[in-house]
C-alpha cells in the first residue's frame, strides 16, 4: 500500500538541496550541449552549411514541418494510455 499525504517525504531542507542539484545539472547539461554543437560546427563546416541551407528552405517547407508536428501530437494524444 502506498503512503498518502506528505509525511513520507524527505525533510524540506533536503528537498531544497535536491532541487538545487537538479537545477544545476540541468544548466550544466544545457551548457555542455551548446559546447558540443559549437565544436561540431567548427569541426565540420559542411554540416554548418547544410544547417544554414535547411534553415533557408524552411520558408518553403513549413507545411511539411506542420504535418510532422501534427503527426507527433496525434501519436501522443491518441497513443496507448498508461495507467
Amino acid at each position: 500500500m502506498k503512503p498518502t499525504g506528505t509525511a513520507h517525504r524527505i525533510p524540506r531542507e533536503m528537498d531544497a538541496r535536491a532541487r538545487a542539484v537538479r537545477s544545476l545539472r540541468r544548466k550544466l547539461a544545457l551548457a555542455a550541449a551548446i559546447v558540443v554543437v559549437v565544436m561540431l560546427c567548427l569541426l565540420f563546416p559542411r554540416a554548418l552549411a547544410f544547417v544554414e541551407l535547411a534553415a533557408r528552405e524552411i520558408r518553403y517547407l513549413w507545411w511539411l514541418i506542420a504535418i510532422l508536428a501534427l503527426g507527433v501530437w496525434l501519436a501522443f494524444f491518441f497513443g496507448k494510455k498508461r495507467d
